[in-house]
């Protein structure tokens, strides 16, 4: 072998293996294909409520039960290695309502990552289970997901550094907006083909007819005051209501304080705004969610908002 040669083998040996990272699934049976002889998946773990465990040759998977009270459940999966601080990682999974005519937000579903295993809880989830950062998602087909098939849903997260497990399922069940036949509801959610894996460089699509709205709060405040309710006003006649398809938002908190109230905080917030929308909009076509604190080492009021991101036709 010549020297040219064995220098391109040299470069194609070190290149080969950064490739298979990046596209490796990073989650431990995220296929949901093995488990054992009690009917428990492997590797997973049982943090909130009781879901249902579907088994089969090709076709496993689990159900998360949702709806708008106060009823929680939650799956946790464990990672190969811990992430790396700054990286970027991209999540996909397949997700279905087994409802008919059901249909909900792709936004609410609560998908997020953290650096300590939590043991089985009975309720209240969205207090206990702390010290996750979360991942939005989105579908380049739908907004919602159905009962007749699954959807493909997946989603950009940067990791802060350390994070060993993924938390999958209804972390906030008081966003939970499920409709049968323009009736409010409940469902479960079929989660399959759960894959994590390292991006070498992010690729964050935003929707090409997607407007959005920062609406800033004072501090440990959730009142929208006359100013904001201005801005929502003119931003809505901007846009035109008739052109909306869907509106998703997300509350924010400050990083001062503890953990648990921030994360109610960032809640009441979103909800303030999904209630006001509602006067002008089918509440059918809103959803909200509560993201807690954004972790800075510095406090910024900046991070007391909201963001409405309004789909248009």
């Amino acid at each position: 072998m010549n020297l040219l040669n064995k220098l391109f083998a040299i470069i194609i040996i070190a290149c080969f293996p950064l490739h298979l990272i990046s596209q490796k699934n990073l989650l431990l049976n995220g296929n949901l294909e093995k488990h054992n002889s009690n009917g428990k998946f492997i590797n997973w773990l049982v943090c909130s409520g009781t879901p249902d465990f579907y088994m089969s040759n090709n076709n496993s998977c689990f159900a998360l039960f949702m709806n708008d009270e106060f009823v929680s459940e939650a799956m946790q999966g464990t990672l190969i290695y811990p992430m790396k601080v700054g990286k970027y990682y991209k999540i996909e999974a397949d997700v279905k309502a087994d409802a008919k005519w059901c249909k909900t937000m792709i936004s609410e579903i609560s998908i997020g990552f953290t650096k300590d295993s939590f043991k089985k809880i009975k309720k209240n989830v969205a207090i206990k289970l702390k010290g996750i950062s979360y991942a939005s998602l989105f579908s380049e087909d739908s907004s919602v997901i159905h009962s007749q098939k699954y959807e493909h849903v997946s989603g950009i997260y940067q990791a802060q550094g350390g994070e060993k497990y993924i938390i999958v399922g209804n972390i906030f069940p008081a966003n939970i907006n499920i409709y049968m036949n323009n009736v409010k509801s409940h469902s479960m959610y079929f989660f399959d083909n759960i894959k994590i894996s390292q991006l070498d460089k992010p690729s964050i699509k935003r929707h090409k007819n997607q407007k959005n709205l920062n609406l800033f709060f004072t501090k440990k405040s959730h009142t929208l005051n006359p100013e904001n309710r201005q801005l929502l006003k003119t931003w809505l006649s901007n846009i035109g209501l008739s052109s909306i398809k869907r509106i998703e938002i997300y509350g924010y908190a400050s990083s001062e304080g503890k953990e648990a109230f921030n994360l109610t905080l960032s809640l009441k917030r979103a909800a303030e705004i999904q209630k006001y929308l509602c006067n002008y909009i089918g509440e059918d076509l809103i959803s909200f969610k509560a993201m807690g604190e954004i972790s800075n080492k510095k406090v910024n009021k900046k991070d007391r908002k909201v963001l409405i991101k309004a789909f248009l036709n």
